[in-house]
């Protein structure tokens, strides 16, 4: 019985130490604290993701409903990313207090969106974000279609971007240039066209060639540009 209770203390011990980790959190960054800087994550790095989608819905409306609408579409995708923020924030905090040593955490966290990445699911949330919806022609039927929109656009661009944002979030102070690269790299990733759903590698490897091929485009436009002023 004594055996059986000691072999038990090590879980209940990792039990309550998760427990409490995640009690300190919550309670030193507050519901409110921990929302702004959600808000403010999310505005920096899923901002960019967002222009497609409000031109779309610029180009769709009316002209005394595109502002409105592209609120609406704002509120929708801002709502879904601060439950995910919140959650991942949630996830990071039971990682540290599992783990215990910050370069675990990091490599760990690498080692899942590695493993993510090369998953058909992804590519399948990936291929749904360039995804439109319609868009109604005026009043709340226009404001509720483009905040449905816009809520329809967050859902897959969380499991795009979750597992990335969690390994940005392990760096510690150094998350912010992290977490700058990460999103150049989504990015990047966003503007390829869809592709088919494979399995393991061959995914890593194509979209490896495929962000290789759109930097060189994007470096040989760059150069153009730059070259034509002087040769005018």
């Amino acid at each position: 019985m004594a055996s059986s209770s000691v072999l038990e203390l090590p879980s209940i011990c990792g039990e309550l130490t998760t427990f409490v980790s995640v009690q300190l959190f919550w309670q030193s960054n507050g519901i409110w604290g921990l929302l702004s800087s959600q808000a403010a994550m999310v505005a920096a790095m899923m901002g960019p993701f967002t222009l497609g989608p409000l031109l779309s819905i610029s180009d769709r409306s009316f002209r005394r409903e595109r502002v409105r609408g592209m609120i609406a579409f704002g509120l929708g995708f801002a709502c879904v990313w601060l439950v995910g923020g919140v959650a991942i924030s949630l996830v990071h905090a039971v990682e540290l207090a599992w783990l215990a040593d910050v370069g675990l955490v990091t490599s760990v966290s690498a080692a899942l969106a590695l493993i993510w990445h090369g998953l058909p699911w992804r590519q399948r949330l990936l291929n749904r974000c360039h995804l439109t919806l319609p868009v109604s022609g005026h009043g709340l039927a226009a404001i509720a279609a483009c905040f449905r929109y816009g809520v329809y656009a967050a859902l897959p661009c969380i499991g795009v971007c979750g597992p990335l944002m969690l390994v940005g979030m392990s760096f510690g102070s150094y998350h912010l240039p992290v977490m700058i690269i990460l999103a150049v790299f989504l990015w990047l990733e966003r503007a390829l066209p869809p592709e088919p759903c494979i399995w393991g590698p061959c995914n890593h490897v194509r979209s490896a060639r495929r962000l290789t091929s759109l930097v060189r485009s994007a470096l040989r436009i760059m150069h153009r540009s730059v070259k034509a002023p002087w040769h005018a």
